[in-house]
Protein backbone atom coordinates (compact mmCIF):
# COMPACT_ATOMS: atom_id res chain seq x y z
CA UNK A 1 0.00 0.00 0.00
CA UNK A 2 1.55 3.74 -0.93
CA UNK A 3 0.94 5.97 1.90
CA UNK A 4 2.27 9.23 2.97
CA UNK A 5 4.91 9.55 5.52
CA UNK A 6 4.14 12.91 6.93
CA UNK A 7 6.97 14.73 9.47
CA UNK A 8 5.07 18.05 9.87
CA UNK A 9 7.87 19.85 11.62
CA UNK A 10 6.03 23.15 9.98
CA UNK A 11 2.40 22.13 11.95
CA UNK A 12 2.01 24.99 13.96
CA UNK A 13 -0.36 24.87 16.61
CA UNK A 14 -2.27 27.73 15.45
CA UNK A 15 -2.69 25.64 11.85
CA UNK A 16 -1.54 23.20 9.84
CA UNK A 17 1.34 24.20 7.87
CA UNK A 18 2.55 21.27 5.58
CA UNK A 19 6.11 22.58 4.20
CA UNK A 20 7.68 19.51 3.20
CA UNK A 21 6.76 16.20 2.70
CA UNK A 22 7.90 12.84 1.63
CA UNK A 23 6.38 9.79 -0.09
CA UNK A 24 7.41 6.53 0.75
CA UNK A 25 6.30 3.24 0.81
CA UNK A 26 4.23 2.18 3.88
CA UNK A 27 1.01 1.12 5.23
CA UNK A 28 0.26 4.16 6.87
CA UNK A 29 0.63 7.35 8.06
CA UNK A 30 2.58 8.71 10.74
CA UNK A 31 1.65 12.41 11.96
CA UNK A 32 4.10 14.36 14.22
CA UNK A 33 2.43 17.44 15.95
CA UNK A 34 4.86 19.98 17.31
CA UNK A 35 3.35 21.56 20.20
CA UNK A 36 4.62 24.95 21.83
CA UNK A 37 4.99 24.50 26.03
CA UNK A 38 4.62 27.95 27.18
CA UNK A 39 7.72 30.01 29.63
CA UNK A 40 6.82 29.89 33.45
CA UNK A 41 3.64 26.83 32.77
CA UNK A 42 4.86 24.43 34.58
CA UNK A 43 1.96 21.56 33.51
CA UNK A 44 0.20 21.59 30.24
CA UNK A 45 -2.97 19.71 29.60
CA UNK A 46 -1.71 18.18 25.96
CA UNK A 47 -4.29 16.07 23.74
CA UNK A 48 -3.76 12.70 21.90
CA UNK A 49 -4.63 13.11 18.42
CA UNK A 50 -3.08 10.22 16.96
CA UNK A 51 -3.23 5.76 17.58
CA UNK A 52 -0.51 3.68 17.88
CA UNK A 53 1.99 2.82 14.75
CA UNK A 54 0.37 -0.38 13.03
CA UNK A 55 -2.76 -0.09 15.76
CA UNK A 56 -5.65 0.79 15.78
CA UNK A 57 -6.63 2.14 19.59
CA UNK A 58 -4.82 4.74 22.15
CA UNK A 59 -1.07 5.57 21.82
CA UNK A 60 1.65 4.16 24.45
CA UNK A 61 2.95 6.74 26.77
CA UNK A 62 6.59 5.96 25.34
CA UNK A 63 6.11 6.75 22.18
CA UNK A 64 3.18 9.39 22.38
CA UNK A 65 5.46 12.23 23.96
CA UNK A 66 9.37 12.48 22.17
CA UNK A 67 12.01 13.33 24.97
CA UNK A 68 13.35 16.49 22.66
CA UNK A 69 13.04 19.69 24.02
CA UNK A 70 12.63 18.06 27.40
CA UNK A 71 14.94 16.91 30.42
CA UNK A 72 15.48 14.53 33.11
CA UNK A 73 12.78 14.77 36.05
CA UNK A 74 10.36 16.19 33.82
CA UNK A 75 6.45 13.82 34.34
CA UNK A 76 3.45 12.92 32.41
CA UNK A 77 0.42 12.11 34.50
CA UNK A 78 -2.72 10.90 33.16
CA UNK A 79 -5.77 10.70 35.47
CA UNK A 80 -7.45 7.37 35.44
CA UNK A 81 -10.47 8.75 37.02
CA UNK A 82 -9.94 7.99 40.73
CA UNK A 83 -5.64 8.64 40.84
CA UNK A 84 -2.80 9.79 39.08
CA UNK A 85 -0.46 7.57 36.90
CA UNK A 86 2.87 8.90 36.48
CA UNK A 87 5.98 8.42 34.13
CA UNK A 88 9.16 10.24 34.67
CA UNK A 89 11.80 11.01 32.52
CA UNK A 90 15.10 9.37 33.14
CA UNK A 91 18.64 9.54 31.62
CA UNK A 92 20.58 6.36 31.33
CA UNK A 93 24.36 7.02 29.40
CA UNK A 94 22.81 10.22 28.00
CA UNK A 95 19.77 8.03 26.89
CA UNK A 96 15.97 9.94 28.08
CA UNK A 97 12.85 7.48 28.35
CA UNK A 98 9.85 7.47 30.32
CA UNK A 99 9.94 5.13 33.74
CA UNK A 100 6.69 4.53 35.41
CA UNK A 101 6.61 5.63 39.15
CA UNK A 102 6.72 2.80 41.65
CA UNK A 103 4.35 -0.23 40.89
CA UNK A 104 2.63 1.84 38.13
CA UNK A 105 1.86 0.96 34.60
CA UNK A 106 4.70 0.78 32.29
CA UNK A 107 5.19 3.51 29.27
CA UNK A 108 4.90 1.42 26.89
CA UNK A 109 1.85 -0.81 28.17
CA UNK A 110 -0.04 2.10 29.10
CA UNK A 111 -2.05 3.40 26.53
CA UNK A 112 -3.81 6.46 25.70
CA UNK A 113 -6.97 7.34 24.07
CA UNK A 114 -8.13 9.61 21.65
CA UNK A 115 -10.21 12.32 23.28
CA UNK A 116 -8.29 11.73 26.49
CA UNK A 117 -5.49 14.30 27.95
CA UNK A 118 -2.44 14.11 29.52
CA UNK A 119 -0.32 16.49 31.66
CA UNK A 120 2.84 17.18 30.67
CA UNK A 121 4.63 18.36 33.55
CA UNK A 122 8.47 20.49 33.21
CA UNK A 123 10.12 20.51 36.75
CA UNK A 124 13.21 22.86 36.26
CA UNK A 125 13.23 23.85 32.82
CA UNK A 126 10.18 25.53 32.39
CA UNK A 127 11.31 28.94 33.12
CA UNK A 128 11.64 29.70 28.79
CA UNK A 129 9.36 28.19 26.17
CA UNK A 130 10.31 24.56 24.15
CA UNK A 131 8.29 22.15 21.43
CA UNK A 132 7.62 19.00 21.80
CA UNK A 133 6.77 16.89 19.44
CA UNK A 134 3.53 14.01 19.68
CA UNK A 135 3.94 11.04 18.01
CA UNK A 136 1.35 8.51 16.31
CA UNK A 137 -0.04 6.88 13.48
CA UNK A 138 -2.69 9.27 11.74
CA UNK A 139 -6.44 8.71 11.05
CA UNK A 140 -9.04 10.87 10.72
CA UNK A 141 -11.88 8.36 12.37
CA UNK A 142 -14.28 10.85 14.24
CA UNK A 143 -13.65 10.48 17.94
CA UNK A 144 -15.06 11.44 21.70
CA UNK A 145 -14.41 11.65 25.39
CA UNK A 146 -16.79 10.25 27.84
CA UNK A 147 -16.98 12.10 31.24
CA UNK A 148 -18.36 10.11 34.11
CA UNK A 149 -21.30 11.10 36.05
CA UNK A 150 -21.21 13.03 38.95
CA UNK A 151 -23.08 15.54 42.00
CA UNK A 152 -22.76 18.90 43.18
CA UNK A 153 -21.77 16.55 46.35
CA UNK A 154 -19.48 14.63 44.66
CA UNK A 155 -18.12 15.88 41.61
CA UNK A 156 -15.96 13.93 39.16
CA UNK A 157 -13.06 14.93 37.01
CA UNK A 158 -11.86 13.95 33.48
CA UNK A 159 -9.34 15.34 31.76
CA UNK A 160 -10.19 15.39 27.47
CA UNK A 161 -9.13 17.05 24.77
CA UNK A 162 -10.25 17.77 21.09
CA UNK A 163 -8.75 15.93 18.78
CA UNK A 164 -8.53 18.50 15.53
CA UNK A 165 -4.14 18.86 14.96
CA UNK A 166 -5.20 22.62 13.74
CA UNK A 167 -7.26 25.62 14.46
CA UNK A 168 -9.52 26.12 17.26
CA UNK A 169 -12.32 24.99 18.96
CA UNK A 170 -15.24 26.32 20.68
CA UNK A 171 -16.24 24.62 23.88
CA UNK A 172 -19.34 27.03 24.49
CA UNK A 173 -20.41 25.47 21.11
CA UNK A 174 -18.36 21.35 21.50
CA UNK A 175 -20.37 21.24 24.84
CA UNK A 176 -23.65 22.26 24.09
CA UNK A 177 -26.08 19.62 24.86
CA UNK A 178 -23.82 17.96 27.35
CA UNK A 179 -23.15 20.47 30.05
CA UNK A 180 -25.41 20.29 33.21
CA UNK A 181 -25.83 23.12 35.65
CA UNK A 182 -22.60 23.59 37.83
CA UNK A 183 -20.44 21.77 35.61
CA UNK A 184 -16.81 23.67 35.15
CA UNK A 185 -14.13 23.43 32.98
CA UNK A 186 -10.42 24.49 33.47
CA UNK A 187 -7.54 25.27 31.42
CA UNK A 188 -4.90 27.72 30.40
CA UNK A 189 -5.62 30.85 29.05
CA UNK A 190 -3.45 31.48 25.73
CA UNK A 191 -3.20 35.16 26.29
CA UNK A 192 -2.36 35.29 30.08
CA UNK A 193 -0.74 31.57 30.09
CA UNK A 194 -3.02 31.11 33.75
CA UNK A 195 -5.44 28.96 34.56
CA UNK A 196 -9.06 30.17 34.15
CA UNK A 197 -12.44 28.11 35.03
CA UNK A 198 -15.76 28.65 33.88
CA UNK A 199 -18.76 27.40 35.05
CA UNK A 200 -22.11 26.29 33.50
CA UNK A 201 -25.32 28.12 35.14
CA UNK A 202 -28.08 25.65 33.43
CA UNK A 203 -28.13 28.42 30.29
CA UNK A 204 -24.55 30.14 29.57
CA UNK A 205 -20.62 29.38 30.89
CA UNK A 206 -19.24 32.14 32.40
CA UNK A 207 -17.32 33.37 35.99
CA UNK A 208 -19.74 33.44 39.27
CA UNK A 209 -18.86 36.10 41.76
CA UNK A 210 -20.80 38.34 44.39
CA UNK A 211 -21.56 41.98 44.26
CA UNK A 212 -19.65 42.61 47.19
CA UNK A 213 -21.34 46.63 47.12
CA UNK A 214 -24.91 45.41 47.84
CA UNK A 215 -25.40 44.38 51.88
CA UNK A 216 -25.21 41.50 51.87
CA UNK A 217 -23.39 40.55 48.68
CA UNK A 218 -25.31 39.53 46.08
CA UNK A 219 -24.58 36.38 43.70
CA UNK A 220 -23.81 37.79 39.96
CA UNK A 221 -23.04 35.91 36.85
CA UNK A 222 -20.19 37.19 34.12
CA UNK A 223 -21.42 35.18 30.90
CA UNK A 224 -17.64 33.94 29.06
CA UNK A 225 -17.31 35.08 25.48
CA UNK A 226 -16.52 32.72 22.10
CA UNK A 227 -12.92 33.79 22.44
CA UNK A 228 -12.43 33.16 26.41
CA UNK A 229 -14.06 29.44 25.45
CA UNK A 230 -11.79 28.93 22.42
CA UNK A 231 -9.19 26.04 23.01
CA UNK A 232 -6.03 26.02 20.55
CA UNK A 233 -5.57 22.44 18.74
CA UNK A 234 -2.51 20.42 20.91
CA UNK A 235 -4.35 21.75 24.19
CA UNK A 236 -7.04 19.68 26.91
CA UNK A 237 -8.83 20.73 29.59
CA UNK A 238 -10.41 19.52 33.16
CA UNK A 239 -14.81 19.16 33.09
CA UNK A 240 -15.82 19.11 36.32
CA UNK A 241 -19.16 17.22 36.64
CA UNK A 242 -22.11 18.39 38.86
CA UNK A 243 -24.88 16.33 36.44
CA UNK A 244 -27.23 16.21 39.53
CA UNK A 245 -28.93 13.42 41.52
CA UNK A 246 -28.73 11.01 38.31
CA UNK A 247 -25.29 11.28 37.87
CA UNK A 248 -25.24 10.85 34.43
CA UNK A 249 -22.38 9.99 32.20
CA UNK A 250 -21.80 12.69 28.94
CA UNK A 251 -20.04 12.19 25.43
CA UNK A 252 -18.34 15.18 23.74
CA UNK A 253 -18.27 14.65 20.06
CA UNK A 254 -15.18 15.79 18.56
Amino acid sequence: MKAKYIFAASLLVAGAAFADTTEVETSYVVGVFPLTLQANVAETAIFVPWIESGGTTGVAVSNLVKTAGLTAGDELLWYNGSSFDAWELQDNAGVLYWVAAAQGVAADAQRIARGQSIILRRNDNYDSETTVYLVGQYTNASASSSIAGGTKASPTYTLIAPTAVSGTVNLKTKLSGVAAKNDAVTFIDGSTKKLKTYVYNGTNWGTPGFDTTKSPPLPTFTPASDADMTLSAGYGFWYKRCSGADAEEAIVNW
